[in-house]
């Protein structure tokens, strides 16, 4: 469908185990004969470790890198949002951030074993980048990501059950956000992401509790991302890799190149054009996120798709 459009290049992602409930693998061969160029279990840890370990093996032979959330499903617990004094006071149900360090140590021991590459897309912790980090330190094939949201928001911005801050991993302490930027500005992040995850109208009026998780942001990752240039954490360069070679390479994918030859996948926008942000003008039908009224710039202007002028805005 993404081809006949000809709008993006989109790369497919095959399921681990099936219907990712981590009890069996998935038909992983017969998911990249039909396109898959990576494996992910989406938000869904696995938390047989064997059977990560076949998993991770098989996606080895096949050449194609896996995505991870890594979490030990004991330790969150089920919690909505970050487990901490504020999350008492609320009365929410807590998820710890060693939940995520936990597990993080462990996929990586696993990862090791079978010796497959492996991105870890949406960490929340300064602690689990470092861990990350000390990985590809030892000459293991591991990168991480984070999500635009856990570099400009933390758990305050749930305020009185804000609904549309309610995300997975959840948002941290404002300490926790500053350590993960930190780690950006050190260049062991690989990549940012918008952790698109949109829902309707039709979950409004749900109570923080029986909300989904999920912000709606793919459309303004840019100039939410170009915040980061502003506060003088990044360079524009640095913003710019962290939205493109940064995460073809963490995916094993080509990076993106201007020489003479290669596909003319540009997009061309006006860093300097500001707004004022309102959900209701998206392109998504989702309205899902925090971000109403907020003033960002950068403006997109134009998007090629090998060569071919696909959008103006």
């Amino acid at each position: 469908m993404a081809e006949s459009l000809g709008l993006a290049r989109v790369h497919g992602s095959g399921a681990l185990s099936m219907g990712l409930q981590g009890q069996a693998l998935s038909e992983m061969a017969a998911l990249q004969e039909a396109g898959a160029l990576v494996f992910s279990q989406a938000k869904e840890p696995i938390r047989n470790a064997a059977l990560l370990r076949l998993a991770l093996s098989y996606a080895a032979d096949l050449g194609c890198p896996v995505l991870l959330h890594s979490e030990d499903a004991d330790l969150a617990a089920q919690g909505v949002m970050n487990e901490s004094g504020l999350s008492m006071r609320l009365g929410l149900p807590g998820r710890s951030a060693t939940a995520e360090l936990v597990g993080i140590q462990r996929d990586l021991a696993v990862a090791a074993l079978s010796a497959c590459p492996v991105f870890f897309p949406h960490l929340s912790t300064a602690a689990a980048v470092a861990a990350v980090q000390a990985a590809r330190q030892r000459g293991e094939a591991a990168h991480c990501g984070v999500s635009i949201h856990h570099l400009l928001l933390s758990e305050q911005d749930v305020g009185y059950f804000n609904v549309h801050a309610k995300v997975l991993p959840p948002l941290r302490s404002l300490a926790e956000r500053d350590a993960l930027r930190r780690a950006v500005a050190a260049g062991e992040v690989a990549a940012i992401s918008s952790d698109h995850c949109s829902w309707g109208i039709d979950r409004e009026g749900m109570t923080f509790m029986q909300a989904p998780f999920g912000i709606s942001a793919v459309e303004w990752l840019l100039p939410l991302t170009l915040r980061l240039v502003d506060d003088g954490l990044i360079t524009l360069m640095d913003a710019l890799k962290l939205l493109s070679s940064g995460p073809a390479k963490a995916l094993g994918l080509p990076p993106p190149t201007l020489q003479v030859g290669s596909a003319a996948d540009i997009c061309l926008f006006d860093p300097d054009a500001g707004f004022t942000l309102n959900p209701v003008s998206g392109a998504s039908r989702g309205r899902n996120l925090p971000y109403a009224q907020w003033d960002l710039r950068g403006r997109v202007r134009y998007t090629l798709v090998g060569g071919s002028v696909v959008y103006r805005g």
